[in-house]
């Protein structure tokens, strides 16, 4: 079996047990890591509670992949993906983000990344599969609504992935909002590496990094964000908190700096990783909102 493999997968779902014991998180995720938490955790029960159609897609490799719709009570043609992070999901990310887009006229669609909760897949690849899962609730979405406006909001893993979508020819989408994204896999594996290990296992990685290449048939390098964002189709919104350790705003600073498209950095003083949301939600709803409106036909 692929070792390497294993060992890619298993450095993060050690991160992601530290995190759940609670050790760590001011330095991995920076020092608003309840206040999102505790947003979340009281946001879930009304999330959970509102009625939603499935939508399963067909991935290229076979995997059935569900997608959570919810249909806004005022009709619209206009929808938000909201794509979440690594080993997430939606009911995990977005349980007072999918309400506000809701509140603010969209509908909503909920992708469930593959090797992530929904238990289907066996790997997540960092957004370089997902990001064509994604392309293929596009594509259902501009059938229902030939005529609406499809907006891609990722966090995180999802940020990345909705930056890799940036260069695809996408029917129907208008903007992209990339929420504290990592702009390449090497460099985010060897940070955090540093953070959970407290050095940075470049033998080890290195190893690692060619076995993804043998499953995956693509190295870590040949599809990244960094890449994607300078051929991108579509204006990119880059939002990012200032004290994120998990994924440094540096990322999102390379990010802007490489895109080609229209663009717009929005910096969240005091937030940690996926925190901007629950630190600054006026500001964040005025860049969202706007960026939307901003694009839409």
């Amino acid at each position: 079996m692929c070792i390497g493999l294993i060992v890619f997968n298993a450095v993060f779902h050690k991160s992601d047990v530290v995190l759940k014991e609670g050790k760590l998180t001011n330095k991995l995720l920076g020092p608003t890591f309840d206040t999102v938490n505790d947003l979340n955790n009281k946001a879930r029960a009304q999330f959970n509670a509102l009625p939603y159609e499935n939508i399963t897609v067909t991935t290229h490799d076979g995997l059935m992949l569900p997608g959570q719709f919810y249909k806004n009570p005022v009709e619209t043609a206009n929808t938000v993906i909201l794509v979440h992070g690594y080993n997430s999901s939606p009911d995990l990310d977005f349980p007072a983000i999918a309400p506000f887009y809701l509140e603010n006229g969209l509908n909503v669609l909920c992708a469930n990344n593959r090797g992530a909760k929904c238990g289907v897949g066996k790997y997540m690849q960092f957004g370089t599969a997902e990001r064509l899962d994604v392309a293929l609730w596009v594509k259902e979405l501009a059938r229902r609504y030939p005529d609406g406006n499809i907006f891609l909001h990722g966090c995180s893993m999802g940020g990345a992935t909705v930056c890799l979508l940036s260069e695809l020819e996408l029917p129907g989408v208008r903007a992209i909002l990339s929420d504290c994204a990592f702009s390449g896999i090497r460099d985010e594996m060897y940070d955090v590496c540093k953070h959970v290990a407290g050095f940075t296992p470049r033998l080890l990685l290195s190893m690692v990094f060619f076995w993804y290449k043998k499953y995956f048939g693509h190295s870590v390098d040949e599809f990244t964000p960094l890449k994607a964002v300078a051929n991108a189709k579509y204006p990119i919104l880059f939002i990012h908190g200032q004290s994120d350790g998990f994924v440094s705003v540096e990322n999102a600073e390379r990010l802007y700096a490489a895109c080609t498209a229209e663009k717009e950095l929005f910096r969240v003083e005091g937030a940690g990783h996926a925190a901007s949301f629950a630190v600054d939600r006026e500001g964040y709803a005025s860049h969202a909102l706007g960026w939307f409106k901003k694009y839409a036909k």
